[in-house]
Parts: C-alpha cells; structure tokens; sequence
C-alpha cells in the first residue's frame, strides 16, 4: 500500500545442519534455491514508514489486481501504535508500542500489548496478549462501541462495562505471551453493567497512634484506624 521499491534476490544457497547447530548435526551439505526480498530503509533513515501485505498462493496477475485496490485500511503506523484492519474480514490488528493510554480504531490500552478483533453484525471478539511478557499487573482495554451481552471469555478477562463503551481488565501475569479472549453478543437482551469493583479504604496517617524509637509492624483495628484491619510499618 503506497508503493514501494522492493529490491530481490534469487540464489542457491549451500548449508549443513551443523552450520545452524554444531551440537552432533550432520555435517552433510544441501542445496536449495531461495528468494530474498527486501525494502532498503537506507542509511540512518528518520521517522521512515513502509507497509505491505502478504498475499500466499497468489499468482502474479492476481498480486497485480489486489495492488490497485487493497482491501486494507492502515488505521496508524507510528512509534506509538501499528494497526491495521481487513476490511472484507472484519478483522483489526494493532500493536500498542507505549506504557500509556492510546486510542487507536476505537480500541484504547493502556499498556503495552498486541490486540485483535473480530466484528460481524452479531458479535465482537477481542484477544489480548502481552508480547513483552515483562507484565505482571493487568491491561485494562476499551472499545468505543457497546454490547448487549457476554458469549464466552477466558477466566484471567474481568467484564468492567458493556455499555456505552466495552470495558474490561485482561490479568497477564505469568502469560508467556498468551493470547486471551472475550466475545461479546451484539444483540438480544441487555446486560446491566457489573458493580464497580471497590477500592479498598486506606486509613488517615495522622489518626494513628505514633511510637517512637520503635521499628515493628501494628495491625490497626476498627478502634484505631479507619476502614477497618490495616497493617502500618512504624519505624524510628
């Protein structure tokens, strides 16, 4: 999409399995013939883009014809965010490059992570995954369109909101990566939205009692301490 020079190569290529693992391969050599091709980003490119789209067991006539109307939109190709959505298919891909909220075809993160979705005219499905597997916490997402119920989800997906927007919390600790999925009915009956999930009460530092040259752990009960049993570190 946006045209491109692509460069090739066509070579035979000579190779052994111990050049790949030396660790007892065989040694024996193989021949093949293989393409290469690639873009030339040139040399210290700044702020540069390109796109393309694989198109496996195409002729070249049917390559052709798909260039002159592509039936993908590219949605964001930044350092920020990369998506894109397959118009026919009703499928949108997008990778949130930042720890911060971003909004990108009406999807929002606010972590780091690939998502997908899939829309037809009864349901919307949604998988997230955390590719750094660097996430211990949770990703919270949203898309910008309500639904009526819930089809089907993973138990690591929390429902937050199904109307005015579609709000839920993704747990990826511990993932390796994977990909977790949620589908939402886009018709029949509403779903009220579930409760809010409450946030615990902290107690008020200056009501608690102050020891002095004291390194220990209290545990504050309902007479001391608001909102509760709480445990304060008190140090000297």
């Amino acid at each position: 999409p946006g045209g491109a020079t692509i460069k090739g190569l066509r070579e035979a290529r000579i190779g052994s399995w111990n050049d790949i693992n030396g660790n007892d391969a065989p040694t024996t050599d193989y021949t093949r013939n293989y393409m290469t091709l690639w873009f030339d980003h040139g040399v210290n490119p700044t702020n540069g883009t390109y796109s393309y789209v694989l198109l496996p067991n195409k002729t070249s006539t049917q390559v052709a014809s798909y260039a002159t109307s592509p039936n993908i939109t590219i949605l964001e190709n930044s350092n920020q965010a990369q998506a894109v959505k397959e118009n026919v298919l009703g499928i949108t891909g997008i990778n949130f490059w930042q720890d911060a909220r971003k909004t990108v075809g009406g999807v929002t993160s606010d972590s780091q992570s690939s998502v997908m979705t899939r829309e037809t005219a009864s349901d919307f499905e949604v998988s997230v995954s955390d590719p750094t597997q660097d996430n211990a916490g949770q990703i919270y997402i949203e898309v910008a369109k309500s639904a009526k119920n819930l089809i089907s989800k993973d138990p690591e997906v929390t429902i937050l909101q199904y109307t005015p927007t579609i709000k839920f919390k993704v747990n990826v600790k511990a993932s390796a990566g994977k990909a977790y999925k949620v589908k939402f009915g886009l018709t029949g009956t509403q779903t009220a939205n579930p409760a809010p999930i409450p946030l615990p009460n902290l107690y008020e530092a200056e009501t608690l009692p102050i020891q002095l040259m004291t390194d220990g752990i209290i545990v504050y009960n309902d007479t001391n301490a608001s909102g509760g049993k709480k445990i304060g570190l008190i140090t000297s």
